[in-house]
């Protein structure tokens, strides 16, 4: 739990790499199709709607879950592709932050009983995407007789130090979790969580059945930078932490378009409050549960650092780029990137951590690391004082000392595995993006929250937003590419990537003429940056 009120706000609250070409489709007409998906494309008519069966299925109940937020959810099967869970339903694993276990009164809203406060908690759902199942909740020991302390998945180590989960992927048969590491009210670091997954799994054998065979690695200085204050200059006033999402482009089954890395990005709070820049990180899957091996992205240098002299490559790692060559400075503390069908990316997250403003990014197709193009609005969540009904929410009791209460989201964030991916371009066809957020209250200092007492507060919302996709059709045949020239096919071989085939880089092609993924290949040179609204042509 982050409390955004009582208590100080506990995550913060508290790159461009050397040019490569990009994958493009082969040649099999002599039409030329660009199609850039949007989310919430403008005049795409209703584009956001209360995924209410989601935010139902994590309501507060009548007994064991009344609450919790840092919510993340992992495909057992390790693929978290946009739309996989429908094409092969199965088990997801959903973790949390801080979560209330006890009794909840479903009239008054209040929880009941004694409530355990537990820093971590993980859920169970066997489903294909189309509707949530039954969650099923893991925690160690009895709500009525065991300390709290000693109920969460991922006990305390013996500084007495705990873990919020965060983002993580399945890598050879283990989920490989990142986690905040907490001291009291502090972060101390990040840790990496592994745990094994069964070849057979139940709801009552996973996760975790046998709690010894969790590994706990908390010291890791490539996933966690403490901030020393450097001087006037100094753009940071925190941490830099590992933590904001992950996202697997290993291969063609967990993206459109594999690159043989699993990105990691991370974030370090500004000078200014509402001021988080974003990094990012990579490691191929046989590295991915050694941190010590990772690269991170530093655009000011233009490339990939797993080490500098005696410093880890997250130190010396810089923020992303944008599009206009400034920096990811209003990044969030957990957000999610995803790649689109058309190969590029996309970023979504609370602009600012607590604005209430889902905002979304887009990178080009092959570069995870950015430029990123500016924000788009893509929701501004409603949250009234008093009352919601989108929310499901009842007024804030008020009388706080004369002071009254108000509401505060964070936490934003797209599940892809759980999306629908569109079925062609076009509103009628659009994919619908699962996104869920969290909700707090934000009030005087030294008060008590809200949301200790009342279960329909603290608890995760889901939305659906659509991913449109539109395609501009270029009437040209192949003997005239746009700019004039005509192309040479030949075979070549790309590292990693098999057998594929090269246009000679006697020119700089249109970014008309660019594409996004394939699993045979044609390698397009280009020179960076170039206009993102139009880097996402895919050959038809």
């Amino acid at each position: 739990m982050h409390p955004l009120s009582a208590q100080s706000i506990r995550r913060s609250l508290a790159p461009h790499k050397t040019p490569r070409p990009c994958t493009v489709e082969p040649l099999e007409r002599r039409q030329l199709f660009a199609v850039t998906y949007s989310i919430s494309l403008p005049g795409a008519g209703p584009i956001t709607t209360w995924a209410n069966n989601w935010s139902n299925s994590f309501k507060a109940y009548s007994a064991t879950y009344t609450g919790s937020d840092g919510m993340v959810s992992i495909p057992l099967n390790g693929i978290d592709k946009l739309g996989s869970a429908y094409d092969t339903p199965g088990w997801q694993q959903w973790t949390t932050g801080d979560t209330f276990l006890g009794t909840y009164n479903p009239a008054s809203g209040v929880r009941t009983g004694a409530s355990k406060f537990v820093n971590n908690v993980v859920s169970m759902q066997q489903t294909s995407g189309a509707s949530p199942a039954a969650n099923i909740y893991k925690y160690r020991g009895s709500i009525s007789s065991t300390a709290q302390e000693q109920m969460a998945i991922i006990l305390r180590n013996t500084s007495g130090q705990y873990y919020w989960p965060s983002d993580g992927q399945v890598v050879n048969g283990k989920v490989v979790q990142l986690a905040i590491r907490m001291n009291g009210f502090v972060q101390a670091g990040v840790s990496l969580i592994q745990a094994p997954v069964p070849a057979t799994i139940t709801s009552s054998a996973y996760p975790y059945a046998s709690t010894a065979s969790i590994t706990v690695a908390d010291n890791n200085p490539n996933l966690y930078q403490a901030h020393t204050n450097t001087g006037v200059s100094d753009p940071y006033s925190g941490d830099r932490s590992a933590t904001a999402a992950v996202m697997d482009l290993s291969n063609n089954t967990t993206a459109y378009a594999g690159d043989g890395y699993i990105y990691t990005y991370a974030v370090q709070q500004g000078t200014g409050f509402f001021e988080k820049y974003a990094f990012v990180g990579r490691a191929t899957p046989a590295n991915f549960s050694t941190p010590a091996a990772w690269e991170w992205w530093a655009p000011t240098f233009n490339r990939w650092i797993s080490v500098s002299g005696t410093s880890p490559g997250l130190a010396v790692a810089t923020p992303m780029k944008t599009t206009s060559n400034g920096k990811v400075n209003d990044a969030a503390s957990e957000f999610s990137v995803f790649q689109m069908p058309d190969g590029r990316f996309a970023m979504v997250y609370d602009q600012n951590d607590i604005s209430g403003k889902i905002v979304a990014r887009y990178a080009p197709a092959g570069h995870p690391e950015g430029p990123w193009s500016s924000p788009t609005v893509i929701y501004t969540i409603p949250t009234p004082d008093s009352g919601n009904g989108q929310l499901g929410l009842r007024a804030l009791p008020r009388g706080f000392s004369g002071t009254d209460w108000s509401y505060v989201t964070y936490g934003a964030k797209v599940h892809p595995q759980l999306s629908k991916a569109p079925t062609g371009t076009g509103a009628s066809r659009a994919g619908r993006l699962l996104l869920s957020f969290h909700l707090q209250t934000w009030g005087p200092a030294g008060q008590f929250s809200p949301e200790f007492s009342y279960g329909d507060i603290y608890r995760p919302r889901f939305l659906e937003l659509s991913l449109v996709g539109k395609d501009d059709t270029i009437a040209k045949p192949l003997e005239a590419l746009p700019d004039g020239s005509t192309p040479t096919i030949k075979s070549a071989n790309t590292s990693g990537n098999g057998s594929t085939t090269s246009i000679p880089s006697t020119r700089t092609p249109t970014t008309s003429a660019l594409a996004s993924f394939s699993r045979t290949k044609l390698t397009v040179p280009h020179t960076r940056p170039f206009p993102l609204t139009s880097d996402a042509g895919v050959l038809a």
